[in-house]
Formats: structure tokens, sequence, C-alpha cells
């Protein structure tokens, strides 16, 4: 008899997951699956949408996979997306941080806002002659003790100073999880910062060791620059979206399907929608943001859904803006700028897009894209369309004399989208996976979990189909570093 599964949320975890239980019911090896993908959009992949506007490609959420391993790229590869693959143009890597009010360019050798070298923050006029001189004792300092976890601004405090803690980690990766750093979990983030520290006493003197080890810092054999680890698509991120859809073959795919109600039922899961239908499963992934996790599992595990509830979401605003190629120009080498905390802007970050992605303006446009954080400025959130235009026209205007009114505006908002991993993550996780120990067969996976980029969630979705299908529960996540070795 036929296992039945279904699969609630039609982002790219969701749909990750429903096409990999797709491929493993169309190889007929009697292991029998039958598939329902139940999303309550009108649309799949979730956050991840391009749109099209006069020949130029806007990534509406998304705009690149960051390869922490080569997971995404094989998918992509499996998926007949290979010749899609373009990595970000090595041209423009230099970016920077909006402080004082004034653009400083990052050093370079930074891997996440932590240092790696020492001569680039000598060079830098980030850092004052001060907070150079503390960042550069971080060679002397001894190895941390404490096992339990820590923010990261507290480990980057600790092993270089406030200075590069506030003025280059705390911009950088409060741009990449949209959340201040004094909150964010260095073992749920950043897990290798630990066990560098751990290993190499010294994070400064630990890179040197590995520099040496691989023969220098040598250029790549061709004289170009080392491949980045951001890739995007040719023909938009929405490809890799349709061909999973095109692989669902066999699934049941409803649109508008919002799970109302999940509860155990003769030894499965009965589910309920706002639309009054009702569907019995064996299993269960529930590929859904935690607190939507949270509002389905509390009538069967309290404990589990005041965890789950706990993960803090934030919201982001999206404004992108084409000009006229002949506007470039009034930009400075790069890709775009992160603006610290504290500075009086609208803008948290903004990317040069076109620069980065040429495929994106094909003629020649330079397309920009600003973030904007309505935590930052709750005002964002109420502000029209036309108001957050004007807004970023004017801080373009004000930081580098752009004034050229644009040919295309589009704004994207994203409510409550954006998962943090606060301090003791992990510990929660692992408190989730006791509390749902008694019903097996119920998988959780999505980016409020292991991961929230796009290769980590389609990742999520693939383990979350191997272990619905042996009928395992869920298991706390691993560091980041541990799953970025498969």
């Amino acid at each position: 008899m036929a296992r039945r599964v279904a699969v609630v949320g039609g982002g790219v975890t969701g749909l990750a997951a429903a096409h990999a239980l797709a491929a493993r019911a169309a190889q007929g090896d009697g292991s029998g699956v039958e598939v329902t993908l139940l999303e309550a959009s009108d649309r799949l992949g979730g956050k991840v949408r391009t749109e099209r506007v006069d020949g130029m490609l806007f990534e509406c959420g998304p705009d690149a996979l960051f390869l922490r391993s080569p997971f995404a790229l094989d998918l992509c590869r499996g998926l007949g997306l290979g010749d899609q693959v373009v990595r970000a143009d090595p041209r423009h890597r230099r970016s920077y941080v909006l402080f004082g009010g004034r653009l400083h360019a990052i050093p370079a050798g930074m891997e996440g806002g932590v240092p790696r070298a020492v001569w680039p923050m000598a060079s830098s006029g980030l850092l004052s002659p001060l907070g150079k001189l503390r960042a550069a004792l971080e060679v002397a300092l001894p190895a941390g003790r404490t096992e339990a976890d820590e923010s990261v601004d507290a480990f980057v405090r600790r092993r270089f100073g406030p200075e590069v803690a506030e003025r280059v980690a705390g911009p950088l990766l409060g741009a990449i999880y949209n959340d201040d750093a004094r909150r964010l979990s260095l073992l749920a983030t950043a897990p290798h910062l630990r066990a560098a520290e751990r290993r190499d006493r010294s994070l400064l003197l630990g890179a040197w060791r590995a520099g040496r080890r691989a023969g220098g810092h040598a250029p790549a054999p061709n004289g170009s620059a080392p491949a980045s680890p951001f890739v995007s698509l040719r023909c938009g991120l929405d490809g890799l979206v349709e061909r999973l859809a095109a692989g669902l073959a066999g699934v049941d795919v409803r649109l508008g399907a919002a799970v109302r109600a999940l509860r155990p039922e003769a030894g499965g899961f009965l589910l309920e929608t706002d639309g009054g239908e009702r569907l019995v499963a064996d299993r269960v992934v529930l590929a859904v943001p935690a607190y939507e996790a949270a509002r389905l599992l509390e009538p069967l595990s309290f404990a589990a859904a005041a965890h789950l509830a706990a993960v803090r979401y934030a919201s982001s605003i999206v404004v992108a803006l084409a000009f006229p190629a002949t506007v470039a120009r009034a930009l400075p080498p790069g890709s775009g700028f992160v603006v610290a905390p504290g500075e009086p802007r609208l803008l948290a970050a903004c990317s040069w897009l076109s620069r980065k992605w040429p495929h994106c303006a094909p003629n020649g446009e330079l397309v920009v894209r600003g973030h904007v954080k309505p935590e930052r400025r709750p005002d964002a959130a109420s502000a029209t369309d036309a108001e957050l235009v004007a807004g970023v026209r004017g801080e373009l205007r004000d930081l580098f004399g752009l004034t050229a009114a644009p040919l295309a505006a589009r704004v994207y908002r994203w409510p409550r989208a954006l998962p943090s991993y606060a301090v003791g993550h992990l510990d929660r996780l692992a408190a989730v996976e006791r509390a749902l120990g008694d019903l097996p067969g119920l998988v959780l996976a999505g980016a409020g979990y292991r991961g929230a980029g796009v290769p980590e969630c389609l990742r999520q979705g693939v383990e979350a189909a191997e272990r619905a299908m042996a009928g395992a529960g869920w298991a706390a996540a691993a560091p980041a570093a541990a799953a970025a070795q498969r």
C-alpha cells in the first residue's frame, strides 16, 4: 500500500521535498508514495520570484545562491540548468560600509566580517589607529574556554575589539541575516569561527598558517580572481522554481490551500484546510515558517510550539531601480554597500545588481537594489511605494549625486519573512526534537531551522523527504559548518 505524504508549504523547501518524493515514486521500486503539496498562496516558490521589466531581470527576493557546499549547484545541473549558472562578476568584488556618513572600502581578506589578515586592516580607513592595534592583538589572545553559545558580536568583540565588531562584522552580518549581530547565535550561524579558535587559538595565525600550507595566496592559474561563491541563473532564479515544479509528475499540487489544523489520526495525520478539505497522510513535511509550524503543532505539543514560536522573524523591503547606462559612472567601483547601525539612513544596504549580474540588464542599464529594514526604520512599514522609491532616490542623490530619473522602479515587501537565529538557537531546536519525539513521520524543514539561504532550504527539503520516507522524526539542526561539508 502506498504511503501518503503531505508537504505543507510550496516555497523552495517544500518544492524540493515534493520533487524528491516524486522522483522516488517515479523509480517504481515498490516503495510506493502518493504526494500532496499544499500551498496557501496562489503560486509556488515562496520568496524566490523574478520579474521581467523591459528586458531586465528584477529579483524580487533572493538574488543569488551562496554555495557553502556543492549541493545547490549539483541540483541545478540535475534539473538541466547547468548552462544557466553564472557567477558574480569578479571585477566588482569591492564593497563598502557606510559609516560616519562616508563610504569605507571593506578591507580585503574578510570572511563574514571577521579579519583573516593583518595588513588589509592596517591600511583601511574604516578603523582608527587604536582599533587597528586592538584587532592586531588578536594574535596574542588565548582561546576562549566556554562551550556555551554566544552572540557573533560577542565573539568578534572578544577576539578583535569593538571597532571591528561595530564597523565591519555588525553591518556585514546584519545585512546577511537581517538582524543585529548582538542577537545572532555564533553556533548556529558561524560555528567554524569557534572551531577555528579551538584549533588555532588565534584566527589570524590560523589563516596565515593555512595560507603557508597552501603555498601562499597565489592567483588562480589563469591569472584571474578566485571563483566567486555566489551564483545566479541567467534565466532568473525563478527558473529553479519552474524546473522543480515541472518535476512534480504525479504530485497533487493544491494552491490556495492553507492548512488550518493538523492532528494525529489512525497512525498518521489528518490535515484540514481553510477551504474545508480534509486529507489523511501517513507522513507530513511541514515546510512553513516556524511560527506557522508553532500554530499547527500547539494542539499536539505545547512545548514544541512554544520553542518554535520563539524563533524571531524580521520583515524586509526591496526597492529596485533601473537607470540609463550612462549614469553608472556616478557610482564608485564595486558591487554595493552596507550601512552601519546608527547611521540615519533609510537604506540598510544597497547593491548594484547589474554589475554583479550583467545578465540582469542585457542592454547595459544600471540596476540598483536597495534593502530597507522596517525594524530599523519603523516608518518604512507604513510608507507608500512612491515614498520608499523617493526615499531611496534621495539617499542615492546625497551619496553619489545620482539625480537621473529611473527607467523603472519596483517595491517588493516581505513581511515577517526572514528568520533570525538568536543565541541558544540550537538548544531550542534540540528541545523541539525532544518534544516531538512521540510523533514519528512529522518532519520540519525550512529557513527557520538549519540555514536560511536558498541552497540550505533546498538541502533541507531533500533531507526532509528522505526522513519522511524513513518514518523518522525531525532531527535537531546540525551546526552550519557540518552541513556545509556535505
